[in-house]
């Protein structure tokens, strides 16, 4: 319901996926993903997506911009360090607890409309994120 909400969704329920991303086959993110129904129903025939342990280097963004009316344009992004909930930590091979960084993405497309939800778990230890920040002066 959460999720459906962030989305602006038409109903409480949404399509969702996990992903367990991995580095040297260790796993360093897991990322779970909600769509409004609509968008989640042109990614049910791709194995990729829908098969676990399928091993793919496919982006759920790459494949939204080819079956979407109107691509992805633009994204919100919050980042939080958060304790590893215990699901999360089960998949990502550490203790309940443990500090990671946490991702939230919603992806919108040309018409402004919310497409997916991409909250992402990150190992600290395997993962850092970079921003060059600019400021022009007078």
């Amino acid at each position: 319901v959460a999720a459906a909400g962030r989305l602006r969704a038409n109903a409480d329920v949404v399509s969702t996926l996990r992903f367990r991303r991995l580095h040297e086959g260790k796993p360093f993110c897991i990322t779970d993903t909600y769509f409004p129904l609509d968008v989640g129903q042109r990614l049910g025939d791709l194995p990729e997506l829908t098969n676990t342990g399928t091993v793919s280097r496919i982006t759920v963004i790459g494949v939204l911009d080819e079956r979407l009316d109107s691509p992805i344009t633009e994204a919100d992004q919050s980042i939080t360090a958060v304790a590893a909930p215990a699901d999360i930590a089960k998949d990502l091979i550490c203790e309940v607890g443990a500090p990671l960084l946490r991702i939230d993405r919603v992806y919108r497309d040309g018409d402004g409309h919310p497409v997916e939800l991409a909250v992402s778990y990150f190992l600290p230890d395997l993962y850092s994120y970079r921003v060059q920040l600019r400021r022009n002066t007078p």
